[in-house]
């Protein structure tokens, strides 16, 4: 499922995540199920959409998670990846990108350590909201 246009704008360029779905009818209906209860209110659809549709993230506005809880959203985009919905690779996640595309709910970039988290997402993360999670991811 790899786009033409997941490769990268210049050699140092970190771009956005890509949706590999059907963006016009997928994204809207992800946007909704996650504003609100993810991503913060004031979240618009064009920023949401700027995050899943490859752009430059120095070009973009980063999504406010609703929260500082850097594992769920860690889990959240490794669902995303597992699932093919987004371009990416769970061994090796860029954790620059995600950094660029989501901030806290102060707009502050998220300090923990991905990598760490990453290996101890299953004991971190609550199973009840991993099933929410993985549900939400499901849908699509």
């Amino acid at each position: 499922k790899v786009k033409l246009h997941d490769r990268v704008e210049s050699t140092n360029t970190i771009i956005s995540y890509n949706w590999q779905g059907k963006i016009k009818e997928e994204l809207p209906v992800l946007f909704k199920r996650l504003r609100g209860k993810y991503i913060t209110n004031s979240t618009t659809y064009i920023q949401f959409k700027n995050v899943f549709t490859g752009k430059p993230i120095h070009k973009i506005e980063p999504i406010l998670w609703h929260d500082d809880n850097a594992s769920e959203l860690l889990y959240f985009i490794m669902q995303l990846i597992f699932s093919g919905n987004i371009n990416g690779n769970i061994s090796r996640m860029d954790y620059a990108r995600l950094k660029g595309c989501f901030r806290t709910i102060d707009n502050m970039e998220f300090r923990q350590n991905f990598k760490e988290l990453k290996q101890q997402i299953y004991r971190i993360l609550s199973e009840q909201k991993r099933k929410e999670i993985d549900a939400l991811v499901k849908e699509f």
